[in-house]
């Protein structure tokens, strides 16, 4: 049911995405993801119409971003 949970653990834990990198992620405005997964943070959401884009990337010591 909660599949965007799931994906970014599994990115978390098997460290797929690069140290510079960032997830763009595309769902419901309704959807609920807390502000961190494990090691990544959420740094930006934009809300446009029904669809909101959520932008993830690794935490950074001492930083979100």
């Amino acid at each position: 049911a909660n599949l965007w949970l799931r994906v970014l653990q599994s990115i978390s834990q098997l460290t797929l995405l690069a140290a510079t990198g960032q997830i763009v992620l595309e769902i419901s405005k309704y959807a609920y993801l807390q502000e961190q997964v494990e090691s990544l943070v959420r740094v930006d959401k934009r809300v446009y119409g029904e669809i909101s884009l959520e932008f993830w990337k690794y935490k950074t010591n001492g930083a979100d971003c």
